[in-house]
């Protein structure tokens, strides 16, 4: 009591002072945390050493469509697809590992999906990070969950869009190769067809003016191909050409080409050849080949063949007209025979 006798002011103690301004900015930031918590877009979820769910903040209701009580006592297998869902397992188990083994744990990072009330899913990007007591005991796991999913659906839309284009692309690719194969070779044998046939030899021509290299052409015909198909039909002739072909690639060396002329003559051009005769011994091989080899459904096939080699600055025009003349003189002297130019015609 006072003097006057009025009662007299309590007074805290300065410890007592400083307790109570401690507890007031304790409880200060855990309302500044349950006020973010409740009102950020983000789900603030916390977890227990024993793996249950201790809190998730509201925003899940807007993501998810559950309430945080319904979403706190899910078991993960309801949480999570099957990927995501292996994904934060294996993310546990090491947790487990590292804090049995006296280890730090390690905090996540990762793009995981969550399943909706209603059956859809949406991602999110989430982080979780262990927190430690002052003696580095696990207290519990911190997690932040942050809805991605417009993200994810424009980066899953641009890779659908870019597969789409490169299978455009591919079979655009395929289309042209199948373009450039039809303007190229010839339908029934696959050989070059006259076209390509043409073009090969003016372009070396071209090349060798430019280097003065040698060139030679052979050309040669089935004999009497119009009895095979009188005889034997038209698609027991066709199965000659195409064998012919086969045995005719297998002749050449990889700097050579050979394609169909036109009916049942074909035409071989040799970059590189040395000399004449080396065209006429892949012709006598040839030949001999044939002659030796029956063929399926008409047996026994020969052919006549011409070789010529090009003079220098020769045109191709001069060239093929030496080549079919030396042709028919092989089909004069009896076929089944391999001809050069006479040497009065040289």
């Amino acid at each position: 009591m006072s003097a006057s006798g009025a009662p007299r002011p309590h007074l805290d103690s300065p410890a007592q002072g400083r307790i109570g301004a401690a507890e007031r900015q304790r409880r200060l930031i855990e309302e500044r945390h349950r006020l973010l918590a409740e009102n950020a877009r983000d789900v603030i979820w916390t977890m227990a050493p024993d793996g249950s769910i201790t809190s998730v903040s509201q925003a899940v209701e807007s993501l998810r469509g559950l309430t945080p009580e319904e979403a706190m006592v899910q078991p993960i297998e309801q949480i999570h697809p099957p990927d995501s869902l292996a994904i934060s397992l294996g993310y546990f188990t090491q947790l487990v590992e590292d804090l049995q083994a006296g280890r730090a744990p390690q905090s996540f990072r990762g793009e995981l999906e969550y399943y909706c009330r209603d059956g859809s899913t949406v991602w999110m990007d989430v982080i979780a990070l262990p927190v430690l007591d002052e003696q580095g005991a696990f207290l519990e796991l911190l997690g932040v969950s942050r809805d991605i999913t417009e993200r994810k659906r424009t980066a899953l839309e641009l890779q659908q869009a870019r597969a789409e284009a490169e299978a455009a692309n591919q079979a655009l690719l395929a289309a042209n190769r199948k373009l450039v194969l039809l303007a190229t070779t010839d339908g029934l044998t696959g050989l070059w067809n006259r076209r390509e046939l043409d073009e090969r030899v003016r372009r070396e021509i071209d090349r060798a003016d430019r280097y003065g290299a040698d060139l030679s052409l052979v050309l040669f015909d089935i004999d009497h191909f119009k009895d095979v198909n009188d005889r034997f039909g038209h698609l027991a002739g066709d199965q000659v050409l195409v064998e012919l072909g086969r045995r005719v690639e297998a002749q050449l060396r990889s700097c050579d080409g050979v394609g169909r002329w036109g009916g049942e003559e074909f035409l071989v051009l040799m970059s590189n050849s040395r000399a004449e005769e080396e065209a006429r011994q892949m012709a006598e091989r040839l030949r001999q080949r044939v002659e030796a080899e029956p063929f399926a459904v008409v047996g026994r096939v020969t052919i006549s063949s011409g070789v010529v080699q090009r003079r220098p600055w020769e045109s191709a025009e001069a060239w093929f007209h030496r080549l079919d003349q030396v042709l028919y003189r092989a089909k004069e002297r009896g076929r089944n025979r391999v001809e050069l130019e006479p040497e009065s015609a040289r």
